[in-house]
């Protein structure tokens, strides 16, 4: 994804900024409730993402 030509990883997906908290070791991983938010946050910015580039047309 990160080579991507859309930009599906950065500070607007809060599914990537969580996971890069945890790897960072700013927060704990250890919540099966946080990583399925990290799952749907990243999913929904995605849509986002492909919806605006007009994939969908």
């Amino acid at each position: 994804m990160q080579k991507h030509p859309l930009n599906f990883l950065n500070g607007e997906n809060i599914g990537w900024v969580m996971l890069n908290s945890i790897a960072n070791k700013k927060e704990s991983g250890k919540s099966a409730p946080k990583f399925k938010r990290i799952g749907m946050g990243h999913y929904l910015h995605a849509m986002k993402v492909r919806i605006s580039n007009g994939d969908f047309d």
